[in-house]
């Protein structure tokens, strides 16, 4: 897997190798590659999609200034989103699966409190989010989960 850094002046989507703060981590991976992935926000934040950020395009009293930084987030978080399906993409094709566990900076070692099975579906659409503190096993043939 190729590593991308974050790079402040020009945020998006990075995947880094786990820092030595967070190798507890991989205890709850059954595989041997475990990678830290973040967003556009330089975290996990920004994998976070909902219809009603676009709400805001039609409401007459908000002023046109604000619609395009709503607009411009929700594209850059889309692009998150769509970078980080395109990398699960590629961790399962031929067959394959890959994990992922939701959690804080600096929360690595607390277990996770939930657990689920989803295809590639999950990542997308008009609305995208995780669940923190929640592990996901990714197959390609799953629905949306």
């Amino acid at each position: 897997m190729e590593l991308r850094p974050f790079v402040a002046s020009r945020p998006g989507f990075y995947v880094r190798a786990v820092t030595e703060e967070a190798e507890g981590i991989r205890r709850y991976f059954s595989l041997p590659l475990v990678y830290e992935v973040g967003a556009n926000s330089g975290c996990g934040c920004g994998f976070y999609l909902a219809a009603e950020d676009l709400d805001v395009q039609e409401d007459p009293a908000v002023p046109e200034m604000v619609k395009q930084g709503v607009r411009a987030d929700y594209a850059e978080r889309r692009e998150s989103v769509a970078a980080l399906r395109g990398l699960l993409e590629e961790a399962i094709s031929g067959g394959g699966f890959a994990e992922v566990y939701v959690c804080w900076q600096g929360q690595w070692d607390a277990e996770p409190v939930s657990r689920r099975e989803c295809g590639l579906g999950h990542f997308g659409g008009i609305e995208f989010r995780f669940r923190e503190r929640e592990f996901i096993v990714v197959r390609e043939m799953l629905g949306a989960g």
